[in-house]
């Protein structure tokens, strides 16, 4: 991520209104919100990078090692705390990294039958929930959530999964995954999320779609 994603002027403008900011970033990559954080908001409390796909993990671990404030995590956020299958494709980059693979394995074989990517192969890795993260990390609230996690968000948003991270949250920065089909047809859509939200306090103060495939929402505190 960079100061060019979606919304990222406000993000910078309601942080500086926080006082030592606490983030976490569901789907890290190799950890740019780290940057993006020492760029714009230095000093901050606590940044917690969770990110599942093990090169990316690694690359953002190197990074990341030598800050005390930053918090690095090898899994995925769910709806419940143990296992799950993660499923990966074609390398996108030379050093091995890769910001399409996903626990939604649907949104792999839409991009299979297209002929977008040779194969598909899954690995096993931990699953923890949003609530978990905060209460083992001593966590009692979240200044900016950041969510880009192919696909994952739509469980992650569900009405039946806990939310109680929800209540301690102040803003949602999400990418929603637009594939069509599989993501029209899934159980949680996004007037459901909105729903949600919207049940937490949530307001939607911007949007932008920048493609077919992607909408960004920007969420705050009412």
């Amino acid at each position: 991520m960079s100061t060019a994603t979606p919304h990222s002027e406000l993000v910078v403008q309601y942080l500086k209104g926080c006082k030592f900011p606490h983030v976490v970033d569901i789907g890290a990559y190799t950890g740019e919100i780290l940057d993006f954080m020492i760029d714009t908001h230095w000093p901050f409390g606590l940044v917690v990078g969770i990110e599942a796909d093990p090169i990316n993990y690694e690359v953002l671990k190197q990074r990341w090692e030598k800050n005390p404030q930053a918090v690095y995590l090898h899994g995925a956020i769910g709806g419940s705390n143990g296992e799950a299958n993660f499923y990966t494709c074609d390398r996108e980059s030379e050093d091995g990294t890769s910001q399409s693979n996903t626990i939604f394995k649907k949104g792999l074989l839409e991009k299979l039958k297209k002929g977008k990517i040779e194969g598909i192969s899954h690995i096993r890795v931990p699953m923890f929930t949003m609530d978990e993260v905060m209460r083992h990390h001593h966590i009692e609230h979240i200044d900016l959530v950041k969510m880009n996690c192919e696909g994952a968000e739509y469980d992650i948003l569900h009405k039946d999964a806990p939310t109680e991270w929800l209540k301690k949250t102040g803003m949602l920065w999400v990418c929603l995954h637009n594939h069509t089909p599989p993501f029209t047809k899934l159980r949680c859509k996004r007037i459901e999320i909105a729903q949600l939200l919207r049940q937490h306090g949530l307001a939607l103060v911007a949007r932008q779609h920048p493609d077919k495939k992607h909408i960004w929402q920007l969420w705050r505190k009412a």
